[in-house]
């Protein structure tokens, strides 16, 4: 498929997008830019650009920040848009090699995880001791961290749940870990990329400083979004 190029390019960055392009792939990322966030594809990477799909609008020379794992971020500047595509130019080269491997283990023991996306959503959690109203605070292809338990919630880390939420078909889900009024969920089968891309379009915001995060709970819980 061939991309036409929609915007006046320098010799510099003609002579940068010589070097050597991994094409063909097919690799997921999150994309961050004037203050929205979503899924996007990867459909090639060189160490000095990539060209993407996404559904966020972009402009030429608009900032664009893109994560694959939490150990594996850059940023960039968009080059050129041709409707779902764009090319963009990385600020810094980049070692092609560490984004085309799976990870390691580390020796300090940090896990390294898929990107996290900001949401604010309805959800339910449903256990056999019954059914908990909760927000989803943020979620991943792979699960998702919902917040705003009632407080006789004693659900423990190991336990097989149903979780629902506005958008989403109801799937099952193991309890990663669990603190106060909050769990991580570990789904089953993971949500598929059209189906997080569009249903980050509805449900997806930017991170809350902590320093607000509490009065916005405050708020939720007098509107009866918790039980």
């Amino acid at each position: 498929m061939q991309i036409a190029i929609t915007s006046d390019l320098d010799d510099s960055y003609l002579e940068k997008r010589n070097s050597e392009r991994h094409v063909g792939l097919m690799l997921i990322a999150k994309i961050e830019s004037m203050g929205m966030e979503s899924v996007c594809r990867i459909r090639n990477i060189s160490a000095t650009g990539t060209q993407i799909e996404t559904n966020i609008p972009l402009k030429c020379d608009q900032s664009v920040a893109l994560e694959l794992r939490s150990d594996l971020k850059l940023t960039g500047r968009v080059r050129w848009k041709n409707r779902e595509y764009a090319g963009l130019q990385f600020d810094t080269p980049i070692d092609v090699t560490r984004y085309l491997l799976r990870p390691e283990s580390k020796i300090d023991r940090i896990k390294v995880r898929a990107p996290r996306y900001q949401c604010h959503a309805e959800a339910m959690v449903i256990a056999d001791m019954g059914n908990f109203r909760c927000l989803v605070s943020d979620v991943s292809l792979s699960g998702a961290c919902v917040s705003n338990l009632p407080s006789k919630v004693k659900l423990k880390p190991g336990q097989t749940v149903q979780f629902s939420c506005d958008g989403l078909p109801v799937r099952y889900a193991c309890i990663t870990w669990a603190d106060c009024d909050r769990l991580g969920l570990n789904f089953r089968h993971p949500v598929k990329y059209t189906e997080l891309q569009a249903w980050l379009t509805e449900y997806s915001r930017p991170a809350i400083p902590s320093s607000i995060l509490q009065p916005l709970r405050l708020v939720w819980s007098s509107n009866g979004l918790t039980s």
